[in-house]
């Protein structure tokens, strides 16, 4: 049985470490990047949604706002995981045609996670997820 020397035995080591590294760096850069702040503002913009995904407590609104001058016509669209059959509480299934300077808000009082897509669109989708915060 041979035995590795101390140089194969850190080449070995550096490569894990670099390669758990370039790992962490990948997914970090791939994933969706879920704003969590006080604006809940979504802009609607040419190119797709900024942000694609956005985090709000339970009972704040997400505010979709056209920022391209164009038409959008939101609606929530499938993959929640929610009890309830709409997230809106303040609005309906749909925004119906807006343009720009105008926006819809959706108030949402159930937890869950909610897509949303543009009738007008494809490019356009945007995942709220709604939770509670953690009780100090």
């Amino acid at each position: 049985m041979s035995k590795f020397s101390r140089k194969q035995i850190i080449l070995f080591a550096s490569i894990l470490v670099v390669s758990a590294g370039l790992g962490f760096v990948i997914i970090h850069l791939t994933a969706p990047k879920v704003r969590n702040d006080e604006t809940h503002t979504v802009e609607l913009c040419a190119n797709g949604a900024v942000p694609t995904a956005i985090a709000i407590v339970k009972g704040s609104y997400v505010e979709f706002d056209t920022k391209d001058g164009r038409s959008h016509n939101i609606y929530e669209g499938g993959g929640h995981n929610h009890s309830d059959n709409s997230a809106a509480s303040s609005a309906g299934p749909e925004s119906g045609i807006f343009g720009p300077g105008s926006g819809y808000r959706v108030t949402f009082s159930q937890l869950g996670t909610y897509q949303f897509r543009d009738h007008l669109h494809d490019n356009i989708a945007v995942t709220v997820i709604v939770y509670e915060p953690k009780k100090k």
